[in-house]
């Protein structure tokens, strides 16, 4: 399960971290993506486990 967590986590704080200004400096960089991860919502995590399930009983 923790492999799947943390692609949902990639993808959406990926889309979130793309609405931050943007910076050359190290330490914004480093709080923006640390701020984007933590914006995640546990729900969306949780809805995508439960959809990977689905799809894995239909075709396995």
């Amino acid at each position: 399960m923790g492999k799947r967590k943390n692609w949902v986590q990639s993808h959406v704080s990926n889309w979130i971290y793309r609405f931050y200004l943007e910076s050359s400096r190290e330490e914004d960089l480093h709080r923006n993506t640390l701020e984007a991860l933590e914006q995640v919502p546990l729900i969306t995590i949780r809805r995508f486990v439960v959809w990977t399930y689905q799809f894995m009983d239909t075709y396995a």
